[in-house]
């Protein structure tokens, strides 16, 4: 009984039943605390969860969509300061902040704005619906994209963090954002410094 030898230093006024007692609690008490350090089983779920934890919830639809605003600090500006990139899909014009944050205004190229168009026309506004029993976190993204309808209603999309998020539905949302960067960083002509 070599590992009873520590206990046996042990000023116990009794009998052995209570060394062997204290050896398996302080034993289980080892076990339970390191029975959640093993690695995870990290396996792939099945296809029909991987269809479940991708579901989205259509909020609203774009097709009334009059004017767009992009700016990566749009929540986050005072209201009076001008957003990065506004545009009016009912006359194609454009107002666009340079980084000497003066507002220029220009008209977008025919390709771009149909292409704007096209996907607001048929397009939807999805939240992401987390898979039941799926660990969620209070993370949330700022907005940085505004469609505003012309009785003033607007909605704000957010790229999706933890479960959190509001964007353009089936993929399109990606597509979207990219049109909408590529006109801040390949501006029209007259938009440009």
């Amino acid at each position: 009984m070599r590992g009873l030898r520590y206990f046996d230093r042990l000023k116990f006024k009794g009998n052995r039943l209570i060394k062997h007692i204290l050896i398996i609690f302080v034993t289980s008490v080892i076990l339970v605390s390191y029975q959640n350090c093993a690695p995870q089983n990290r396996l792939e779920r099945p296809s029909a969860n991987k269809a479940a934890a991708s579901a989205e919830i259509v909020v609203a639809t774009t097709a009334d969509v009059s004017k767009v605003t992009y700016d990566p600090l749009l929540e986050n500006s005072a209201p009076s300061e001008a957003a990065l990139l506004s545009v009016d899909l009912a006359n194609g014009q454009a107002s666009l902040r340079g980084s000497d944050n003066v507002v220029r205004n220009c008209a977008i190229d025919s390709d771009r704005l149909q292409s704007l168009s096209s996907i607001l026309a048929a397009g939807k506004v999805c939240v992401p619906q987390a898979e039941p029993g799926a660990v969620t976190c209070m993370a949330l993204s700022i907005a940085d994209v505004k469609l505003e309808e012309s009785d003033s209603d607007s909605t704000m999309l957010r790229k999706v963090v933890c479960q959190n998020g509001q964007y353009l539905c089936n993929g399109q949302d990606e597509t979207f954002r990219s049109l909408l960067q590529s006109l801040v960083t390949a501006p029209p002509p007259g938009c440009s410094q």
